[in-house]
């Protein structure tokens, strides 16, 4: 069985040249069916904190430890995560065991041997630039993962329109058909202290339900996915140990990873091997992004991107096939009355050769992609006829 450790996307966090790492590549391949479970969201919010605790669970640190994999703030203005960290494999029935869940109880079909990678993202604010790799890589990931997690803090109005704005990042492709809901986290929301368990249990189903209400609405106007609210009250209270507010914290931890596996459950299996290339293709694609706010904010901008790229990996094709054509010897292939078959034959060579694109494009960009396949479909139509010609 693999070990889980800790690893990089990224070969270097600065250079998206330079590839995905020996050990992304080494670890993802050795899984049948891994399921990524990723938190993001703007810095210095906890983010690495919150998946150290799930990772860790209740029975190892009580959920107040700072501990863990991943690296935490060390002091305020200061961000710790670069880039997208992975660390796993670990399956899912350690998980459960770890806090202190009954697999029997959970929503969906756990087996308990499916494997999970928690990433950490680099925060979506930071005071440095994101360099471009960042952007590709938290992009990506996002597109990939089986479980996406919102962190934001208590919502007002302004805070949830800019927790829209980073839940469009989530919903640009729609690569798989079983879409997971993303959860969204909401940090440090208040309750009284002088409340017993029972009413601090009923007050946050009661917050609950008024977040997500008002998430979703948010949601609908950027045809983003459903979502999914949890919320966490106090942690500097909990840890604390003020009351009832511990035991509170406790649940509500353990309500969101009951969440994330029920999310697990939803999403397609697919190999670690066709992953790899999936998110290989994504980072061709969103290594052309500049900044993470153009995503934001710029409806378009994906479909332009999209159609660049696609164009430009279509006409190496072309070019490579036209090169063939143009060596063709009347001695070996006579195209006169194949000029349909020839052309047919070229089409499914593009579709076979761009598969992972192909997959990827096809529901976002069709007509686009109907457009360009029709206009090298006539070129390769008059370079046939040229080179019948010729042979002739």
């Amino acid at each position: 069985m693999t070990q889980p450790k800790f690893f990089q996307l990224f070969k270097n966090n600065e250079n998206i040249e330079e590839g995905i790492s020996d050990d992304f590549i080494n670890v993802l391949k050795e899984c049948n069916n891994p399921h990524i479970v990723c938190i993001y969201g703007d810095a210095r919010m906890g983010k690495s904190t919150k998946m150290n605790q799930l990772i860790q669970g209740i029975k190892a640190n009580n959920y107040f430890s700072l501990d863990g994999p991943f690296k935490t703030l060390l002091q305020i203005h200061t961000t710790q995560t670069k880039g997208c960290n992975f660390y796993g494999p670990i399956k899912i029935k350690d998980i459960i065991e770890r806090n202190d869940l009954d697999i029997n109880e959970l929503e969906g079909n756990v087996s308990g041997e499916e494997d999970l990678f928690f990433v950490d993202t680099e925060g979506l604010k930071t005071i440095d630039n994101m360099t471009k790799t960042c952007v590709a890589g938290i992009l990506t990931i996002l597109q990939i993962a089986a479980v996406k997690i919102l962190y934001i803090p208590l919502l007002d109005n302004e805070k949830l329109e800019e927790a829209a704005k980073n839940t469009k990042l989530s919903a640009i492709l729609k690569i798989f058909e079983n879409r997971s809901e993303i959860i969204v986290l909401i940090r440090d929301v208040p309750l009284e202290e002088d409340k017993n368990l029972r009413k601090m249990r009923s007050e946050i189903e009661e917050q609950k339900g008024n977040f997500e209400e008002k998430i979703n609405n948010f949601f609908k106007k950027i045809n983003a996915d459903k979502g999914k609210c949890e919320i966490l009250p106090s942690f500097d209270l909990a840890k604390q140990n003020i009351g009832d507010f511990p035991q509170c914290y406790k649940e509500q931890m353990q309500s969101l990873v009951s969440a994330i596996i029920s999310n697990v459950t939803k999403n397609q299996n697919i190999s670690g091997t066709k992953l790899i290339d999936i998110i290989k293709e994504l980072l061709e694609i969103f290594k052309q992004v500049e900044n993470i706010e153009t995503m934001r904010n710029t409806d378009n901008a994906l479909n332009s991107i999209l159609k660049k790229t696609f164009d430009s990996k279509v006409n190496k094709l072309y070019l490579e096939i036209k090169d063939k054509i143009n060596k063709f010897d009347k001695n070996i292939i006579s195209l006169e009355n194949k000029n349909e078959e020839i052309q047919k034959y070229l089409i499914d060579y593009i579709k076979n050769a761009l598969k992972d694109t192909w997959d990827i494009y096809y529901d976002s960009i069709k007509s686009d992609m109907d457009y360009i396949i029709e206009r090298y479909r006539l070129k390769l139509s008059n370079d046939i006829l040229e080179a019948s010609k010729n042979i002739k």
